[in-house]
């Protein structure tokens, strides 16, 4: 599905951009990091963003190989990462971890980051109402197809909660320093 809608996801995310530099200055309130990981990166929008504010080198990595075409990334899975442990100082799941099982992709991105570097994710907030969730089902049914929108409809209805995301993100080791709850959802921590 994601190589079918590679390119009209990349004008989407062109368009909203604006979404992905608010949520770059948010993490740099936290960290400052050198190496990035963006795990499931898609087009690589927010590794640019990211790039435009502050000296880092962003690594975007996606098991599509038509976003990684688009973002010049490395072609992979998010649950097995080809990296070495505690090499990056920043990583990052934007939209992402709906897509994976979150205690795995968390315990992975964990044994990449390096002891103090953060993770950061944004998503979609289980916890709003399904009319919400059902409405934005359809208007992205419209943009991006029918295939898109049910399977994201079913997996933002499965996706556990921000309490329980926080609460895995800390047995894995780290300290929640951030946590913004709307429409989607912001947790920013870092490994102890």
């Amino acid at each position: 599905m994601w190589d079918k809608i590679a390119n009209k996801y990349h004008i989407w995310a062109e368009i909203n951009s604006w979404y992905y530099r608010i949520f770059a200055n948010e993490i740099l309130k936290i960290s400052k990091p050198k190496l990035v990981l963006d795990i499931c990166s898609g087009p690589g929008v927010l590794g640019r963003e990211l790039r435009k504010i502050l000296d880092a080198q962003v690594v975007n990595i996606d098991s599509s190989i038509e976003m990684c075409r688009i973002s010049r990334g490395i072609l992979g899975d998010a649950l097995n990462l080809p990296f070495k442990n505690e090499v990056f100082d920043l990583v990052i799941f934007c939209f992402a971890l709906h897509e994976l099982d979150a205690e795995r992709a968390i315990k992975e991105a964990g044994r990449v980051l390096k002891k103090g570097g953060a993770i950061a994710i944004a998503d979609l907030n289980p916890k709003i109402p399904d009319s919400v969730k059902i409405l934005s089902s359809a208007l992205l049914s419209i943009i991006f197809g029918n295939e898109y929108a049910e399977n994201l409809l079913k997996k933002w209805k499965d996706l556990k909660s921000v309490e329980e995301i926080g609460n895995i993100i800390e047995r894995e080791g780290f300290k929640i320093e951030h946590v913004t709850k709307r429409v989607d959802f912001w947790i920013i921590a870092k490994k102890i």
